[in-house]
């Protein structure tokens, strides 16, 4: 299984960009995580 950082790392957006993924609380079902590619956020869920 692929981790998530690998998946991210295969999308354009990402390609090339160090990445900070830290997991965010509050998600019911699944687990929701903060992705910052070189300073700019994103929300992985």
């Amino acid at each position: 299984m692929l981790t998530l950082q690998e998946i991210l790392a295969r999308l354009a957006t990402f390609q090339n960009k160090t990445l900070v993924i830290t997991p965010l609380s509050g998600g019911l079902t699944n687990t929701n995580y903060r992705v910052d590619a070189e300073g700019v956020p994103y929300l992985a869920d």
